[in-house]
């Protein structure tokens, strides 16, 4: 029932603006699931930054460490202020596009393909893999699994996960938008990334992916990747109208 609903939502919410959405919604008690477009391929923008602090986070958990002091500064720049030049120092130390995907592999993704030449930014990804790869970071799996969803959760050890949500959870105001439209509240943990389509300077690549808890109390782990907006603004108004909607309809049962 849920799905039926919310795909025609989504369809009426489209026709009456410009572009195209992939999105993925789970509710991590009950394992209800709603998607639209989940497995069609978009590049990543900024979303991609919690890709590289995952992997980052597996690297230096492989070798027995946290990651050093400057890392870890250049990790809360990188998501919590979406600063690109902390994205290309740690883009270089996991090893860049080979190592992204190195760490995907094992943290359960199977539809993400960094960009062969090295622009981190153009991964390519689908909503579903988004999914997953929130499920490794956030712990949560169990209803996931049922749903061909659950990224590998035992990949990262529970303290690094945990750096990585705090991180997510303290996004600067000015970027907490996105998938934050279907919370309540405190207990949000996103990352947004948005960009000029490189198939079309005029229009914009609008993404947003997180944990959010809704007014009934609900853990969600919703992605949504848009592309079409004729503004980053409209490409915003989108994604909030696709995130209430995915809320509504799973809270709809």
């Amino acid at each position: 029932m849920a799905q039926g609903t919310f795909a025609r939502t989504v369809r009426a919410c489209l026709a009456a603006r410009s572009g195209s959405v992939g999105v993925v919604a789970i509710d991590v008690g009950t394992g209800v699931r709603v998607s639209s477009g989940a497995g069609i391929p978009s590049s990543t923008a900024s979303v991609v930054k919690l890709d590289i602090l995952a992997a980052l986070l597996l690297q230096r958990q492989d070798a027995g460490r946290l990651p050093s002091t400057a890392e870890q500064a250049l990790a809360r720049r990188m998501i919590t202020e979406s600063d690109n030049d902390a994205a290309t120092a740690l883009w270089h130390r996991i090893g860049g596009a080979s190592g992204l995907a190195t760490a995907n592999r094992r943290l359960g993704l199977v539809e993400t393909v960094p960009d062969g030449a090295d622009r981190w930014g153009l991964t390519r990804t689908t909503a579903a893999d988004q999914v997953r790869l929130l499920s490794a970071v956030t712990g949560h799996g169990g209803p996931l699994a049922v749903a061909g969803l659950a990224g590998n959760v035992g990949a990262l050890q529970a303290d690094r996960r945990a750096f990585a949500v705090r991180l997510l959870e303290q996004v600067d105001d000015e970027q907490a938008w996105g998938v934050s439209a279907a919370a309540d509240g405190p207990g949000t943990a996103l990352k947004n990334g948005w960009l000029p389509d490189s198939g079309d300077d005029r229009r914009w690549l609008v993404n947003s992916v997180g944990r959010v808890r809704t007014p009934a109390g609900a853990t969600l782990l919703v992605a949504v990747l848009s592309r079409g907006a004729p503004s980053l603004a409209h490409g915003i108004a989108t994604v909030e109208q696709v995130s209430r909607l995915a809320a509504a309809a799973l809270a709809a049962g």
